[in-house]
């Protein structure tokens, strides 16, 4: 009797303790979120404050960052892959070019030609020994021979190699006078240089004169063009 009281005992207080126990609470599973709406992951105060230098970081820029990597080597490839523009040159006899056109190409060509050596004389240096005493010899001997009220400017520019004159005045006696004196330049004891060459205009009794001289500088050099002054 007593083994079967004890049996019973047993069974009722597991009764009891089955019925007083809560419930067990179960897990849900976290939804799925559509794709590219996942929101930016926060980062906690403290572990900011243990890495400074760490600013938030979303989970939706590496996306963002691939899809501008993305069209950045689509654009290199669209650019390396498209062909270069070739522009068509046609071949032109100088016997098929009208009378205008062969004078516009001349006209053109000369402009070129003087624009390359308006700019080398302009890159070329000047020589502090040579080139102030031979602009000054040149305008003593313009100045002493034409007063200063028969032309209106006289420029000298002489560099390493080279003179140049620009003169203007009004009246044909006074033109006259100009390139005669500019002519004697090359013929005076003092003077190294050669005429090279020159030319000039008139505008009613406006005139204008430009020279220009070269200066050798090898023993062959004056023989040439020293020989061409005494021939003229």
């Amino acid at each position: 009797m007593f083994a079967f009281g004890a049996v019973v005992g047993a069974l009722i207080c597991f009764a009891v303790l089955r019925v007083t126990a809560p419930p067990v609470m179960q897990t849900a599973a976290p939804a799925q979120l559509p794709a590219g709406s996942i929101g930016p992951v926060n980062i906690e105060p403290e572990q900011r404050e243990s890495c400074p230098n760490v600013r938030p970081v979303s989970r939706v820029e590496p996306a963002k960052a691939l899809e501008k990597t993305a069209t950045s080597v689509r654009a290199e490839s669209q650019a390396s892959s498209s062909e270069p523009a070739f522009v068509k040159q046609r071949c032109i006899s100088i016997e098929n070019l009208s009378e205008e056109d062969t004078r516009a190409l001349a006209s053109r060509a000369y402009q070129l030609q003087q624009q390359r050596e308006r700019a080398k004389k302009e890159a070329e240096p000047k020589d502090a020994s040579w080139a102030y005493s031979t602009e000054m010899l040149i305008r003593q001997h313009i100045e002493s021979h034409l007063p200063a009220d028969r032309y209106t400017t006289l420029k000298i520019d002489c560099r390493t190699t080279f003179c140049e004159l620009q003169m203007t005045g009004t009246g044909a006696e006074a033109r006259d006078i100009a390139d005669r004196l500019a002519k004697e330049i090359v013929r005076q004891p003092w003077s190294d240089i050669a005429q090279k060459g020159g030319g000039g205009g008139s505008n009613g009794d406006d005139w204008h004169i430009e020279v220009e001289w070269y200066r050798p500088r090898t023993d062959s050099e004056r023989k040439l063009w020293f020989g061409m002054r005494d021939q003229r």
